[in-house]
């Protein structure tokens, strides 16, 4: 298990001296695809890398920013729109995409996390901050405030214009995707992680949510069988779904399903909950680590959505350190009583 920091874009020199400092060896990066046209540039891949090397870490992973399923991105080409949807074009998408795992394989960077179907409900998740010990504020999520109208004000598009968007559809774009991917992925030497759907809920707007139980990733991952179709676990949002997670992390990890983790906590499921400080909600994030212990999960983690602390700015570097201390320390208790 190797500590992680979670970056945008280009990691300035603050962000990886903080990720030395608090013990982080590797670094995740979140950067957008434009998935027309573009693709991450090989020389800059490779600039990113040295500079992150210099700094004494790893360029672990990198995080595709899709919001594929977006109303108002529909066909401007800068998402995985017409992949998910379905639609013309979606061949010249693939093909960028493919481009991009070969560069990332070349630069030797060796994870491309990505979302499907994310549609991402920021403006509810504000809205229904939540407070957690001493105060600290948290996103939260509570279904019935996400209503047609709802979502349409949040976009600023009428989602329900476009039509109904069915599991089926979903299936079968994804399985076209996959089988067309999952090979130049396999030859690239990167492996692809697949975040679930935050909320795991079944449809939002008329779209519907197919990564939302643990069923799904077993079907998803029998797609195309390879070491280099996985799963990006969200610890969090796998909690979401009121399953057990040192079972699930068991279930994935025995097949090596598991390529890179966000090692976060949350309160309550389903249709109405709340993230937490690390240590403050439903899980047992020491019976956690002790079970990708047990299956010999050798990847990155990332604390993920770590909460605000008095005295933060935008970076939250106080909540980061918090949380990845605690990390780092069950890291070590289950390395030393194993």
């Amino acid at each position: 298990m190797k500590l992680a920091m979670f970056a945008r874009q280009n990691p300035n020199e603050e962000i990886l001296a903080f990720s030395r400092q608090v013990g982080a060896t590797h670094i995740l990066i979140a950067s957008p695809i434009t998935t027309e046209g573009g693709s991450y540039d090989y020389e800059n891949l490779l600039e990113i890398k040295e500079r992150v090397g210099a700094a004494g870490l790893e360029f672990g992973a990198i995080k595709a920013g899709l919001r594929g399923l977006d109303r108002k991105t529909l066909g401007s080409g800068r998402t995985l729109n017409k992949v998910v949807l379905g639609l013309p074009g979606r061949d010249e998408q693939i093909e960028n995409w493919c481009t991009n795992l070969r560069n990332l394989g070349r630069a030797g960077i060796p994870v491309l996390a990505y979302d499907f179907t994310d549609f991402f409900l920021r403006t509810s998740r504000r809205d229904t901050a939540r407070y957690g010990r001493g105060g600290g504020r948290f996103s939260a999520y509570d279904h019935e405030l996400a209503t047609d109208e709802f979502i349409s004000a949040d976009l600023g598009v009428d989602v329900t214009a476009a039509g109904e968007v069915t599991d089926e559809m979903l299936w079968a774009n994804v399985t076209y995707f996959l089988k067309a991917v999952i090979p130049v992925a396999e030859e690239a030497g990167v492996r692809m992680a697949l975040h679930p759907d935050d909320p795991p809920v079944p449809s939002l707007g008329g779209i519907a949510r197919i990564f939302r139980s643990v069923e799904a990733f077993d079907r998803m991952v029998d797609i195309v069988p390879s070491d280099y179709n996985g799963i990006e676990f969200c610890q969090g949002t796998f909690a979401e779904m009121g399953i057990d997670i040192p079972a699930t992390i068991r279930h994935f990890g025995h097949r090596n399903k598991i390529v890179d983790v966000h090692f976060r906590n949350v309160r309550g499921s389903g249709l109405n909950f709340q993230e937490t400080f690390i240590d403050e909600g439903d899980t047992d994030m020491l019976e956690a680590m002790a079970a990708y212990h047990e299956v010999g999960f050798d990847g990155i983690m990332i604390d993920d959505h770590p909460g605000s602390i008095v005295g933060d700015d935008h970076e939250q570097y106080r909540a980061h350190a918090f949380a990845m201390g605690y990390m780092l320390a069950l890291m070590r208790a289950v390395r030393d009583t194993n």
